[in-house]
């Protein structure tokens, strides 16, 4: 019966981890569609080092990149979920 509810709780996280990516790609995708080259783009750590820019070229290809990574962890998280067995 453990190891029964310990699969759940997987199936669980790998469903949490799609909806967020979703959401995620719905948020970039709407950033990408609706910038009008006056974005800037902004990261900072845990220390506040920080790294900012408003080249467009380059946040266009850093949000194209990313857009990249998170579809293809998609793609990953939703074969385990086809493939999970209880």
């Amino acid at each position: 019966m453990d190891d029964r509810i310990q699969k759940f709780e997987k199936l669980r996280g790998l469903a949490t981890q799609r909806e967020r990516l979703t959401e995620t790609l719905s948020e970039l995708t709407k950033f990408n569609h609706n910038h009008d080259g006056s974005s800037s783009f902004h990261i900072q750590d845990s220390r506040h080092l920080e790294f900012k820019t408003a080249n467009s070229n380059l946040i266009k290809l850093a949000t194209t990149r990313l857009q990249s990574i998170l579809e293809q962890r998609k793609a990953e998280i939703e074969q385990e979920i086809v493939q999970f067995e209880l």
